[in-house]
């Protein structure tokens, strides 16, 4: 399957690259944990911050507006969709995360390596990954590049876990147009 690199969701990517830049990319395959006393974010519908509870239940939670974790987790609302509220120490208003059903990399495993490759002439000049998320960078595309003529391409993710096992997730990026 091609994942458009503008879809919404943790496996979201920026949808279009200047193909004149070098530009470094990132793929979230498990969300970090809460954490207390941290700043969160939503810019909008297509980037916000996404985390698990410290005791796993069956969802992970993106951030409906921003601001600051409280001191204390709160307690996360176990139901499609329905909210809950993080405040600060003090604030009277505060962070919102929504129960979003987990369907995400199992949260005993943790990516050990990954490999990513590109096509239609466009080269990958660096890739490191943590537990839970992979790093690339795509330079910027030569004028006789296929990638340019298209007005697209596609990267290859290629995680092996620490259970052995791995997985192949394609990007399709499209072009900026100028």
């Amino acid at each position: 399957m091609i994942y458009s690199a503008s879809q919404k969701g943790p496996y979201k990517v920026l949808g279009y690259h200047d193909p004149d830049s070098i530009v470094s990319y990132q793929i979230i395959f498990r969300p970090p944990t809460w954490t207390s006393d941290t700043v969160y974010r939503f810019v909008s519908s297509n980037e916000y911050d996404i985390v698990l509870p410290s005791v796993y239940k069956g969802y992970y939670y993106a951030c409906v507006n921003g601001g600051k974790s409280g001191a204390t987790e709160p307690t996360w609302a176990l139901r499609k969709d329905e909210e809950t509220t993080d405040f600060e120490s003090g604030a009277t208003d505060g962070l919102t995360w929504k129960a979003v059903p987990y369907n995400l990399l199992p949260v005993d495993v943790d990516v050990s390596s990954v490999s990513i490759t590109a096509n239609n002439g466009v080269t990958i000049s660096s890739d490191s990954n943590t537990a839970i998320k992979a790093f690339y960078t795509v330079d910027n595309i030569a004028a006789n590049a296929a990638a340019r003529t298209l007005k697209y391409f596609d990267v290859l993710i290629r995680p092996t876990y620490n259970n052995n096992l791995m997985d192949d997730f394609s990007v399709r990026y499209k072009l900026a147009e100028r």
